[in-house]
């Protein structure tokens, strides 16, 4: 996705017979080379510094359905078109944000309101995933928590990574939730964090035990998602 994205922010324009040369090698600037460059995948002479919406196939794995797709997954009409996937527009999953190199005379883009579901369908546009993507594996959260962080009267969600960061889920007004933010790193408090209205100023705070030295924590919410630095509450927790 960041290789995608350099295209993007460089302004890569499309072309079938043009070659953009880069951190990230030479490749054509066309859809499928798009893809190949994305994918890091071998560009030489030989195979015109990019794969082809034909070829692309042959370095992935067809995935069951469109629910599967995962970030950098692409989107194959072996016919006419690629593009990598990057995620949905919304809950509902029925519009596909997407990277591409379009045609002539526009540069790589991300577009989020054109690849529905349906158009995705009806043109044959088949989801694969490149055959060397490593998954990482799936965070495991504790320490889940609900309160309005951000004082717009819906509940959001923090909770701790296995990486010990406490992350916020802000609930979003179309029913799902908001991508997670960091709150902070070394989360190595009690395991129960609770969150609410603590100190009675109408924003949520957030509640945890330390366990080094047994003191009762809160950190007062600023109404805005952000914390002021702990106060200890009490003793012999």
């Amino acid at each position: 996705m960041r290789r995608a994205q350099s295209w993007i922010d460089q302004g890569v324009m499309y072309s079938q017979t043009s070659y953009h040369t880069d951190s990230n090698g030479t490749y054509r600037q066309d859809c499928s080379g798009f893809i190949s460059m994305a994918w890091g995948l071998p560009a030489s002479s030989a195979n015109n510094y990019g794969e082809t919406t034909w070829t692309l196939p042959n370095f992935a794995s067809q995935l069951g359905s469109y629910e599967d797709l995962k970030p950098g997954d692409m989107l194959d009409n072996i016919d006419s078109h690629v593009v990598l996937f990057k995620g949905w527009k919304d809950a509902s999953r029925t519009t596909a944000i997407i990277q591409e190199k379009a045609k002539s005379g526009i540069p790589a883009r991300e577009e989020s309101t054109f690849y529905t579901r349906t158009y995705l369908s009806a043109n044959g546009f088949k989801p694969y995933r490149y055959k060397n993507i490593i998954d990482a594996p799936a965070p495991v959260f504790t320490q889940t928590a609900a309160a309005d962080f951000n004082g717009d009267g819906q509940a959001d969600i923090i909770a701790r990574d296995a990486s010990a960061t406490l992350k916020m889920w802000t609930h979003n007004p179309g029913g799902y939730f908001n991508a997670p933010v960091n709150v902070t790193g070394g989360w190595s408090f009690s395991q129960t964090t609770a969150a609410g209205d603590i100190d009675g100023d109408g924003k949520a705070d957030i509640l945890a035990r330390d366990n080094a030295t047994g003191t009762l924590k809160a950190w007062p919410g600023r109404g805005d998602t952000t914390f002021n630095a702990a106060r200890n509450l009490t003793g012999g927790w």
